[in-house]
């Protein structure tokens, strides 16, 4: 977040030095203030770049160390979500961060020259496929028995590693249905459907 977070601060300062953002234009984000009230001093009190980045950090620091001296423990999802600096934060991330990813992986993979790989990197623009089969067949996950049909595995507590890997999915740790925006809104029908699909034979397949 550190760099993406310094991309956006050069960005908006190439953008209030060329004039694409007029310094009395009303923008309201902490960011845009602190930057123009730094273009305006003069030269022996302006600061650095990196402290004004700095104060930015120290009020999002501040707003989560709060929050930390009520819950030493855990945090509670509720009051982590609450936190308005913290979510700020996050969208403007989310929305400028468009640049190269690293992504860290749940566990190291083994690679060709039997390195070992803990995050994978994805270059700008590139494509990325989510593999719902393996996810939901992942012996990691799931156990040695993960490629067997076995509805008797729903009946008692899924493997810890199973409520660990929180799988976006929105249904039952699985990604069939997909999730988030892209969850299948009719997932409840398709589950309705496949039950009402029985009869005293037991299961009846039908053909599409």
């Amino acid at each position: 977040m550190d760099r993406v977070t310094t991309q956006i601060f050069e960005e908006k300062k190439r953008a209030l030095t060329r004039g694409e953002i007029k310094q009395d234009s009303g923008a309201k984000d902490l960011m845009s203030i602190l930057m123009k009230a730094n273009m305006d001093a003069t030269v022996e009190d302006r600061l650095p770049d990196k402290e004004v980045l700095a104060q930015i950090q120290d009020k999002l620091r501040d707003e989560v160390t709060r929050l930390l001296e009520g819950n030493e423990d855990s945090i509670p999802y509720n009051e982590l979500i609450s936190l308005p600096f913290l979510d700020a934060v996050c969208r403007e991330t989310l929305r400028l961060a468009t640049e190269d990813y690293l992504l860290p992986l749940s566990a190291p993979v083994k690679g060709v020259d039997d390195s070992s790989i803990d995050s994978i990197f994805i270059p700008k623009n590139t494509k990325v496929f989510v593999s719902i089969y393996n996810i939901n067949r992942d012996p990691t996950l799931w156990g040695s028995d993960s490629s067997e049909w076995k509805p008797e595995r729903w009946l008692s507590r899924l493997p810890q590693a199973v409520h660990d890997a929180h799988v976006p999915g929105v249904y039952s740790h699985m990604m069939t249905f997909l999730g988030g925006s892209h969850a299948c809104i009719g997932f409840k029908f398709s589950e309705l459907e496949m039950s009402a699909s029985t009869d005293d034979d037991g299961y009846k397949l039908i053909d599409n």
